[in-house]
């Protein structure tokens, strides 16, 4: 049985904090006053942006830009701190010009290409992010954030190329280890994720997110103690991470300490989330109490929590492939629910793409309860198919599949101690 999902934080990468725009339009020595006065008034932006005062870093942008019309810099700089602002619409039109004053930019292009990462329009963000590296090939910035889209897409090896690429031209970037250790983690290459992440540890030790994802690998490990290390260490660095609760409740629930793992979820779902990314692990804090309380034997508590995961968040594949676990092989048999659990697992699968195993069995499982014994051999067929599989699951698979051509379903007797829905 494979792991529940633990929630990685390397998920969007965010744009380089500096304003100076390597590679967009350098003025010769013998500038106008004009052109020195606009360059001067853009290192008051610069200024003005790292002491936080984004209205008056965008007066003094506005200001080159009345003074060299035509200095792309002033564009790219000004767009930047709109962006920041959420300003969206200015900063794209700030970008566009940018690039239209210098359409051989880099720097223009990656910035832009964060921009529309940054809003899911992962198509747009590739395109620039491929003209970005076209125009600057010895940016490894750009390499790192394309790599992110490959991530997002699934395109898992050339994501790892990508950030192979960023590390050879910078080397000493912990946000490039850590983001292709998540990406090893991610296709079950743990032992080389945790390779990764103990570089970007090494590189910068207290950032609590990096500690929280090398404790994710460590939970994929099996080695509960260390994750728990880390947790713990993440949490005093940052007590306000849903996230870390979250991922923290998963290895109590693991070692067996039910009530710690209730109280790390219930304070996950009560916090206040500041990123896209501590809201899922806010909503899913109670898909992840659903199975704790499945493996106290509470199965109508859990099946409740499940649901309310999927209430709170509709496009979560891990709260209906719990709920849909629940209702087909629960040992509770009145809470057993065949044709409910079809459509649950049917949603996690199309959620996830069908690029989760564990979700893929659980379908096979809703469809032997419900009586269907060709779908249910038709879907353990193709788990048994799929790559990273342990020698256990592959083993436990291949009894459920014997069950099934016997035209028997499969329940569980009592809960594993270790969760399946999760990983792929």
């Amino acid at each position: 049985m494979s792991l529940p999902q633990l929630t990685c934080m390397n998920v969007t990468p965010h744009p380089v904090i500096s304003l100076i725009a390597a590679g967009v339009l350098i003025l010769p020595m013998a500038a106008s006053l004009h052109a020195q006065s606009a360059s001067a008034l853009l290192q008051q932006a610069h200024v003005a942006y790292d002491k936080g005062e984004y209205d008056k870093a965008i007066a003094d942008c506005s200001r080159a830009i009345q003074l060299e019309p035509k200095k792309a810099s002033a564009y790219l700089d000004r767009g930047f701190v709109y962006q920041k602002k959420g300003d969206r619409k200015r900063a794209l039109a700030d970008y566009n010009d940018a690039i239209r004053l210098n359409p051989r930019a880099a720097a223009a292009y990656r910035h832009r290409g964060s921009f529309f990462y940054g809003l899911g329009e992962y198509d747009k963000a590739m395109a620039d992010y491929n003209s970005s590296i076209r125009f600057g090939p010895r940016d490894w910035d750009a390499y790192w954030r394309r790599g992110s889209v490959y991530r997002k897409n699934g395109e898992h090896q050339k994501a790892i190329a990508d950030f192979s690429q960023a590390l050879a031209l910078n080397p000493k970037s912990y946000n490039v280890y850590w983001a292709r250790g998540d990406v090893y983690d991610d296709i079950g290459e743990h032992s080389k994720g945790l390779a990764d992440l103990n570089m970007a540890v090494r590189l910068h030790p207290h950032d609590p997110k990096v500690l929280n994802d090398r404790g994710c690998i460590y939970t994929s490990l099996r080695e509960y103690d260390k994750a728990l290390v880390d947790f713990n260490e993440a949490v005093r660095l940052d007590p306000n991470n849903a996230t870390t609760f979250y991922d923290r409740a998963i290895v109590y629930g693991f070692k067996g300490n039910y009530n710690k793992a209730i109280a790390d979820n219930t304070r996950a779902g009560n916090l206040k989330p500041r990123t896209p990314g501590e809201l899922v692990s806010k909503n899913d804090a109670f898909g992840n109490r659903s199975y704790t309380y499945y493996q106290m034997g509470d199965y109508k508590r859990a099946l409740r929590d499940a649901e309310e995961a999927i209430r709170r968040n509709p496009k979560s594949w891990r709260a209906y492939g719990h709920a849909a676990w629940y209702l087909a092989a629960a040992p509770q048999s009145d809470l057993r629910d065949g044709a409910k659990a079809i459509d649950y697992a049917t949603k996690a699968c199309q959620l996830s793409r069908w690029n989760r195993a564990s979700v893929v069995d659980t379908l096979a499982v809703a469809n032997a309860e419900a009586g269907n014994f060709t779908e249910a051999i038709k879907f353990e067929e193709k788990y048994l198919q799929s790559a990273n599989l342990t020698k256990q699951e592959a083993l436990d698979g291949k009894a459920r599949l014997s069950l099934y051509r016997n035209g028997k379903p499969y329940h569980e007797t009592k809960p594993d101690p270790v969760f399946r829905i999760g990983l792929p």
